[in-house]
């Protein structure tokens, strides 16, 4: 008995078709009108059809993919029984991304970006600091989410004896902080806070909120660990 073919509205409608059933040659050893045989010489297949071995074909305009399904004929195969549109290539987990992007797994990144361990993209030159942020070129990754330049090989320490919370900024960026003030401890020793930063001159301020407590200009020497004192 012959097969039945799938109706050609399912045809149009279907992402992914699955190749479809061939139709037995007659027993005149002749295939139907609009038919034609396949290369076994055996079974029949619409004209304009593609072959797909013995497994079956796909209508015109199809082509055979992987998984045995049929895929249109300007998508690309990925492999897995899937295929990406023009303008598409195969990504991991059955996606389709846009060409020339950066697989990621879950996420693409554009050209000249890479994939991050936290799910973001950032420039092929910066480094990923694994803790949600990352520092470009030139910089390394430090505590606190902060970014220090590779020279970066001295310290310096600011003690906090006001009675009030101070941040610490060298040359006007941010170096680490809030440092809680001793309050009504004027005997404290005083909480500290520290921050890696290159050697040679640089201008310290100590500031609550908005506000500069005190300023001072330092010179601090290659690999050398310097603390600076704020108080009343």
């Amino acid at each position: 008995m012959n097969m039945k073919c799938v109706p050609a509205t399912w045809i149009v409608m279907a992402a992914a078709l699955l190749w479809l059933p061939i139709i037995s040659a007659g027993q005149q050893g002749s295939c139907r009108s609009g038919w034609v045989f396949m290369s076994n010489g055996r079974m029949c297949m619409p004209v304009g059809a593609v072959e797909c071995g013995d497994h079956g074909y796909c209508v015109a305009g199809w082509k055979c993919g992987s998984g045995n399904q049929c895929i249109p004929q300007s998508d690309t195969d990925c492999g897995d029984g899937t295929g990406c549109k023009p303008g598409f290539q195969c990504a991991t987990n059955r996606r389709c991304i846009p060409q020339g992007t950066i697989d990621c797994g879950n996420h693409h990144c554009d050209a000249g970006n890479k994939c991050t361990a936290a799910g973001g993209c950032i420039p092929q030159d910066a480094t990923d600091c694994g803790d949600g942020h990352a520092c470009k070129a030139g910089t390394k990754c430090a505590p606190e989410g902060k970014c220090i330049s590779l020279d970066a090989n001295a310290q310096i320490t600011m003690v906090n004896k006001t009675r009030n919370a101070l941040n610490l900024y060298i040359d006007g960026g941010f170096g680490c902080g809030p440092v809680l003030g001793t309050g009504n401890f004027t005997n404290s020793p005083g909480l500290f806070c520290t921050s890696s930063i290159t050697p040679g001159p640089h201008l310290l301020e100590a500031r609550d909120g908005n506000t500069v407590v005190k300023s001072s200009h330092i010179v601090i020497e290659e690999r050398a660990s310097q603390t600076w004192e704020v108080s009343f």
